[in-house]
């Protein structure tokens, strides 16, 4: 049986900053990183994927302007194949895919403002929150979206794991019209946020944290060796940031594993 250290292993496989994409590399020839050896066999896996800048709020998309995001794509190669080639499925985007839908987010900070309609929708983790009447201006509006997003009403309920900062003048960071929405314990997963229409009152920014994973059988892989895994960005609208990616070894054998338990 193997040791607890020797069952999940984290190694790098990219990183890259600046504008342009990171489009992998043969065997390691990269710019951006190196890849990854698994010819004697891996097992399931993740790749864990990212993004810090990159999806400023000015370019986030999230106004009706163009979607900003950015796609990763896990490659595998071999000795005979070195340019790689993607394993099929195995890919995510994060970020704003088209305009005012965004998904892959560790925080997010919203402006208000007084044309904040009750028509308006953000949807958020699955949860559709609205404003039950119209507010006489931006601070006004940010005040009661924090109490609602804190599930402080009795129509609709707090978002899991995520708490709404702002004063009771609307106020956060010095800046009226703003809530920053944040993990408030250790079980948050993310954000993703759908507003009813791209150019609505109520704007998400803060798209310059962006993690996902891509978790990947054993069985998507091909049967050829050496076999070396890398990770390639095809799509990248934004401004300058740090994309990243590491695979995380599960270490578990196929198709099950020992269950290990701590009391």
């Amino acid at each position: 049986m193997k040791k607890p250290y020797e069952t999940i292993r984290i190694e790098p496989i990219s990183m890259g900053w600046g504008t342009g994409l990171n489009l992998g590399g043969a065997l390691g020839a990269s710019a951006h990183g190196g890849v990854v050896d698994i010819s004697k066999g891996i097992g399931d896996f993740s790749i864990v994927c990212g993004l810090r800048g990159g999806c400023t709020a000015s370019a986030a998309g999230v106004t009706g302007t163009a979607a900003n995001y950015v796609d990763f794509a896990v490659y595998e190669s071999t000795a005979a194949t070195h340019a790689g080639s993607a394993i099929s499925g195995a890919t995510l985007r994060l970020g704003c895919a088209t305009a005012g839908k965004g998904r892959g987010l560790l925080d997010a900070i919203f402006t208000f403002s007084s044309k904040h309609t009750t028509a308006e929708t953000l949807t958020i983790n699955g949860i559709v929150y609205h404003a039950p009447t119209t507010s006489a201006d931006g601070s006004v509006a940010a005040t009661k979206f924090a109490g609602i997003f804190n599930g402080l009403t009795t129509v609709q309920a707090k978002i899991p794991h995520y708490k709404a900062h702002t004063s009771t003048l609307g106020l956060w960071a010095g800046t009226s019209g703003k809530v920053y929405l944040a993990a408030d314990d250790d079980q948050a997963t993310g954000l993703t946020i759908l507003m009813s229409a791209a150019g609505s009152s109520g704007i998400p920014f803060g798209f310059t944290k962006l993690q996902g994973v891509i978790d990947i059988n054993a069985h998507a892989l091909s049967s050829n060796t050496p076999k070396f895994l890398n990770v390639v960005n095809s799509t990248f609208n934004g401004a300058t940031g740090v994309m990243y990616s590491f695979l995380v070894r599960r270490g578990e054998p196929t198709p099950s594993k020992v269950v290990q338990l701590n009391t």
